[in-house]
C-alpha cells in the first residue's frame, strides 16, 4: 500500500503481457531456425558525432533520445522536442541555462530574485533537469537555498527541451517540459579556442576550451573547458561572480566500449541579489521604477552556490543491432545565503512607509544518480521492431542548517526607498543555531519501451515504467536527532506510455501520445507535512513537417493535462520571516496548443518561430498561474552572407509575451484591499551580428532589447512587487580558433 492517501496502481496484467512481448519475442526469435524472408527495417543509430551540434552551422539537430530513450528522428517522436544548438547559442550569446530557455517556444521566465528563475511552460513550473539525460539532484527542489543554479552554457553543446511529461526517463514530472543539457565531448582532433566579450552593463566574460587525442586512434582523448563572467547586470548593487571548469576523457577500450570520465564545477559568489520592485504606491497607483532599480541589496549581500557533477558512462555495442548504456553520475551542491529585503509595508510616494527584513540559510546537497539502458532490435511477423530497457534511480541528501539572523521588527524603517542599497541596511554574521534537518530521498524504478513497426508508416509506442521512491526528514538539535518527520513512501507505482506515429506523406508525420503523472512535492502544508504527490494524466496530439531534404521542420501540437493535488502557497504565508506553506488545489487541468518551425529555408538562410497557448483552471472553473503569459510568440532569423561579404553573419529576434496579472493586497488580512497588478504584452527585440576577419577569428555585436522596454517577467503577490526584465545592453565578443 502506499502512504499520505495515494491510491496503488498495481500493473495491469495486460500492460505486462504488452510490455514483456518483445523480451520474449526477440529471444524466441534468436532460437528460430528458419530465416525471415522479407523485414521493413528500423535502424538503430549510434551514437557517433552526429549526436553533436558544434561545428555543425546549424540550428537544427535531427535526433534526440529525449522523450522515448531511442535515438530517433524528431519527426518521429511522439511529443514535442526542441533542440538549441551549439550555433544558435553562439550567435544569440546565450551564456546562461536561462538565456537559452528565454528563446524557447512556450517558456516564460519568473524570477524570486536574479539567483532562482522560474521556467514555466505548458502552465507549470520545470522542475526536471537532467545532464546526457541523467536526471540531477537540482530536479524537484525548489524555494530553499539550495534551489536549482544558474548553469553556464559553456560546457554543453546543445539544450533540448521536451514539453510535456518525461515520465518514462524519469518516472517523475510535471506536464510543463523536461531540460536536458548535453555536454560537449573530446574529439581526436587538436581543437583549442579563445573568446572574450564585454557589455553594456561592465560585464566581463572570458572563455578557453581545448580538445584533442593523447593517444592515437580514439584511445583516449581529452578536453578541458573554462569559462568566468563577472562584473555588472544592468542592476545597481548586483554583480556576477561565476566560475566554471569541466574536464573530461573518452577512450575506446575495445572497437565495441567506450569509456567516459568527466567532472564539472561552477562557483557562483554574486555580490548583491537582484530584486523585485514595489507595483503600487499605498494610494493604489502604480509605481514607475526601471530594470535598472533594484532596492534592498547591499554591498554585503551573497548568496554563494558551488557545484560539482562527476560522471561515468560506458557504452557497449554488442553487435550493429543491440547496444547498452551504463552510467553513474555524483552531484553536490554547497550553498549559503544572507540577504536583506525591503518588501514589508505599503510604498508612499514620498519615498516612505516599507520596512526592510533579513533572512539567512545555509545548506548541501548530494544525489548519487545511476542509469542503465539496453536499446535493440528484434524480429516479429516479418518486421523489424525496436525495444530499449533498463533501470535507473538516484540516493539524495539534502541538508540545511539553521542560522542566526536579525528579527524582524517594525523599527526597520525605510526613509526613503530609492536609496535604500549599498550599505543602508546594516550587514550581520549568521551563526549556525544548531537545529539542523535532514532530508533524505530515493527512487528506483525498471522502464521498458518498444517501437512496433505495425507498417512502413506506422508505428506504435507500447511502454512504461514501474519506480519506487521515499522520503524523509530528520531533525537535529545540536547534533542530536530529535524527530523523524515528513515521511512519504510510495511503491510499484506504475506510469504508461502509449503513443503512435503515421506518416502521412514521407514529409510529414501525425502523432498521439498519453502518458500518466507521478510527481513528489516538496511543499509543505501549514501543518509541516508533505503534500500528498501531484497525480494525473497527459495527452498531446500533433503533426509534424519537414521540408528542404529534412532541413525545416513545422511542427503543431495541442495538448490536455489533468490533475489533482497541485500546490498553491496559501496568502500571508512566505513573508516576513514566515516560510512558504501551500495547499493542495483539485482537478486542475490545463489545454493548448503550439507551433514551432525550426530550420534552414536555404543554406544561408535560418529561421525560428514559435507560438504557444495554455489555459489553466482549478476543479472549480478558476484561472491558475495567472502571473504567467497563457501566450508566448517567438522569432528568429539570420542570414549568412556569400561572396565578397562572405565572413557576415546578421540576425535579429523578436520575444512577445501575452499580458499576465495577479492581485496585490494592500490592505491587511483582516482588512484587505485586493488591486490587480497586471503586465500588459509586450515585444523584446534584439539584433546580432558576427564577421569572421579570417579562418581563426570572429568578431560580434549582440544589441538585447533594442528598444529598451520595460517590463515585469513576473509579478510576486506576496511581496507586492515585480521583477524587471533586463534592460538594453550591446555585447561585443571576440573569438579565436587556433
Amino acid at each position: 500500500m502506499v502512504a499520505c492517501g495515494m491510491q496503488y496502481f498495481p500493473p495491469n496484467k495486460i500492460w505486462l503481457v504488452v510490455l514483456s512481448t518483445p523480451l520474449f519475442s526477440s529471444s524466441l526469435y534468436a532460437a528460430a531456425s528458419e530465416p525471415v524472408a522479407s523485414l521493413a527495417p528500423i535502424v538503430v543509430q549510434a551514437e557517433d558525432e552526429e549526436d553533436a551540434t558544434e561545428n555543425s552551422k546549424k540550428y537544427k539537430k535531427s535526433k534526440s533520445f529525449q522523450a522515448t530513450k531511442m535515438n530517433i528522428a524528431l519527426k518521429e517522436t511522439p511529443q514535442t522536442v526542441t533542440v538549441v544548438t551549439q550555433q544558435r547559442m553562439q550567435d544569440q550569446g546565450l551564456a546562461t541555462v536561462a538565456d537559452v530557455m528565454q528563446q524557447v517556444a512556450g517558456v516564460s521566465i519568473g524570477y524570486n530574485d536574479s539567483e532562482r528563475p522560474n521556467y514555466n511552460v505548458r502552465g507549470f513550473a520545470v522542475d526536471n533537469i537532467q545532464i546526457d539525460g541523467i536526471a540531477s539532484s537540482y530536479s524537484g527542489v525548489s524555494g530553499s537555498v539550495i534551489a536549482m543554479p544558474v548553469f553556464d552554457t559553456a560546457i554543453y553543446d546543445h539544450i533540448e527541451v521536451l514539453k510535456g511529461v518525461n515520465g518514462l526517463n524519469t518516472g517523475l514530472g510535471e506536464p510543463s517540459a523536461s531540460i536536458n543539457m548535453v555536454h560537449k565531448k573530446p574529439i581526436q582532433e587538436l581543437n583549442a579556442q579563445l573568446g572574450a566579450s564585454y557589455d553594456t552593463f561592465d560585464g566581463r566574460r572570458f572563455t578557453g576550451d581545448i580538445s584533442g587525442g593523447l593517444l592515437a586512434d580514439d584511445k583516449l582523448n581529452a578536453r578541458l573547458i573554462v569559462a568566468t563572467s563577472d562584473g555588472g547586470t544592468g542592476k545597481h548593487y548586483y554583480e556576477k561572480n561565476t566560475t566554471t571548469i569541466s574536464g573530461s576523457l573518452t577512450s575506446k577500450l575495445t572497437d565495441q566500449t567506450q569509456l567516459t570520465l568527466g567532472i564539472d564545477y561552477q562557483d557562483d559568489d554574486p555580490h548583491g541579489l537582484g530584486g523585485g520592485v514595489p507595483i503600487f504606491y499605498s494610494d493604489g497607483s502604480q509605481t514607475s521604477f526601471s530594470s535598472e532599480d533594484n532596492f534592498g541589496s547591499m554591498n554585503w549581500v551573497r548568496w554563494q552556490r558551488e557545484l560539482q557533477n562527476s560522471y561515468v558512462y560506458l557504452d557497449h555495442n554488442f553487435n550493429d543491432r543491440w547496444k547498452a548504456k551504463l552510467s553513474f553520475s555524483r552531484q553536490d551542491l554547497d550553498a549559503f545565503a544572507k540577504t536583506s529585503y525591503a518588501y514589508n509595508g505599503n510604498l508612499n510616494k514620498d519615498g516612505t512607509g516599507l520596512s526592510y527584513s533579513h533572512w539567512a540559510s545555509e545548506g548541501d546537497l548530494n544525489q548519487n544518480t545511476y542509469d542503465l539502458t539496453v536499446n535493440g532490435l528484434f524480429d516479429l511477423f516479418n518486421r523489424e521492431h525496436q525495444v530499449v530497457f533498463g533501470f535507473n534511480g538516484w540516493d539524495r541528501e539534502a541538508n540545511e542548517y539553521g542560522l542566526t539572523y536579525p528579527t524582524y521588527s517594525a523599527g526597520n524603517t525605510i526613509n526613503d526607498i530609492e536609496h535604500f542599497y549599498g550599505n543602508a541596511s546594516p550587514d550581520f554574521k549568521p551563526e549556525r543555531t544548531g537545529v539542523d534537518k535532514t532530508t533524505d530521498t530515493k527512487m528506483f524504478g525498471t522502464f521498458i519501451n518498444t517501437r512496433w513497426n505495425i507498417a512502413d508508416q506506422f508505428k506504435i509506442f507500447t511502454g512504461g515504467r514501474i519506480s519506487d521512491w521515499e522520503t524523509k526528514t530528520h531533525n537535529f538539535n545540536q547534533g542530536q536527532l530529535i524527530s523523524t518527520t515528513s515521511k512519504q513512501k510510495q511503491s510499484s507505482i506504475f506510469v504508461p506510455y502509449v503513443a503512435a506515429t503515421y506518416n502521412i506523406f514521407p514529409t510529414s508525420t501525425i502523432y498521439a501520445s498519453y502518458t500518466e503523472i507521478f510527481k513528489p512535492q516538496s511543499s509543505l502544508d501549514a501543518n509541516d507535512n508533505f503534500l500528498d504527490p501531484v497525480t494525473g494524466s497527459n495527452t498531446e496530439l500533433g503533426l509534424k513537417n519537414s521540408f528542404f531534404d529534412d532541413h525545416l521542420d513545422v511542427n503543431a501540437a495541442v495538448f490536455y493535462a489533468q490533475k489533482d493535488n497541485v500546490a498553491e502557497q496559501i496568502a500571508g504565508t512566505g513573508l516576513n520571516g514566515i516560510e512558504a506553506r501551500y495547499r493542495a488545489v483539485k482537478g486542475a487541468k490545463t489545454k493548448g496548443f503550439e507551433v514551432e518551425e525550426l530550420g534552414q529555408l536555404t543554406d544561408a538562410w535560418t529561421l525560428t518561430f514559435g507560438y504557444a497557448y495554455n489555459d489553466t483552471e482549478d476543479a472549480k472553473g478558476k484561472k491558475i498561474n495567472i502571473a504567467n503569459p497563457k501566450q508566448t510568440a517567438k522569432f528568429n532569423t539570420n542570414y549568412q552572407f556569400s561572396g565578397d561579404l562572405s565572413g557576415l553573419r546578421v540576425g535579429g529576434s523578436l520575444n512577445w509575451y501575452g499580458s499576465s496579472y495577479d492581485y496585490i493586497n494592500m490592505g491587511t488580512r483582516a482588512q484587505p484591499n485586493l488591486i490587480k497588478a497586471e503586465q500588459e504584452d509586450y515585444v523584446v527585440a534584439s539584433l546580432y551580428g558576427a564577421y569572421d576577419l579570417n579562418e581563426k577569428t570572429r568578431v560580434s555585436l549582440n544589441i538585447n532589447n533594442l528598444f529598451d522596454e520595460q517590463y515585469y517577467t513576473r509579478i510576486i503577490a506576496n511581496y507586492k512587487t515585480g521583477y524587471m526584465g533586463d534592460g538594453r545592453s550591446a555585447v561585443v565578443a571576440l573569438n579565436y580558433k587556433f
